[in-house]
């Protein structure tokens, strides 16, 4: 059964990570090396096992506490292997965007803030099929694998949920961090979809610049 939105915790941490982003229904895998991360990851599994990801605005590399953009996405941690020298290897799955309403003072070692899912209700929804968007988007989706020279299932992509395929392909393709971050805040699943279409396109056009998907 899917979450409601007054279930979700208003108080969350939050892992800032340029370029990658969290999507509803989709799976983000990561690894945890920082020690800072690795207590927000120890933390979260003593805990509800959520966490939330977002990423820092541009320009900011060389500051320990960037900027952050206003929205992110709350993850659980589906699956974890913690190794022997700390680190951990986890997959985050994402639950539900959020907006950051103010960043808490706190004494971990990692950054937390209070978070508004207000906006973002209908990612509580079950994944629906969206089969018009899918039959629209897929040719291009082919398309755009096949200039990276990736090999995929076809016929596996096809019968994904087009809201799961979405969240894949906002994880894995090479887009920019902005491109990424909007398609995280398109307000809806048509809304995404366009945003994909655009970059897609664009990427058609003959950008074959940014290398395979992660």
């Amino acid at each position: 059964m899917s979450p409601a939105a007054h279930d979700l915790p208003r108080h969350i941490p939050i892992f800032p990570l340029r370029g990658s982003v969290l999507m509803p229904y989709g799976r983000l895998p990561l690894h945890i090396f920082e020690p800072r991360y690795r207590a927000l990851v120890r933390d979260a599994l003593a805990g509800e096992g959520m966490f939330g990801m977002i990423q820092p605005r541009p320009g900011h590399d060389a500051n320990p506490c960037p900027p952050l953009y206003v929205t992110g996405c709350l993850g659980r941690i589906a699956a974890h292997r913690p190794l022997p020298d700390g680190r951990f290897l986890i997959v985050l799955a994402g639950i539900c965007r959020f907006d950051l309403v103010e960043e808490l003072a706190v004494e971990t070692p990692y950054r937390q803030v209070e978070a508004s899912y207000a906006r973002w209700q209908g990612d509580l929804a079950p994944v629906g099929e969206a089969p018009e968007l899918a039959a629209r988007l897929l040719p291009r989706i082919q398309r755009y694998l096949d200039m990276l020279e990736v090999e995929v299932d076809r016929r596996a992509l096809a019968r994904m949920p087009f809201p799961v395929l979405l969240a894949m392909l906002a994880t894995v393709l090479p887009f920019d961090p902005e491109e990424k971050q909007a398609l995280l805040e398109a307000p809806d699943l048509a809304a995404q979809a366009a945003v994909l279409e655009g970059l897609l396109e664009i990427g058609l056009a003959g950008d074959t610049s940014r290398g395979r998907p992660n």
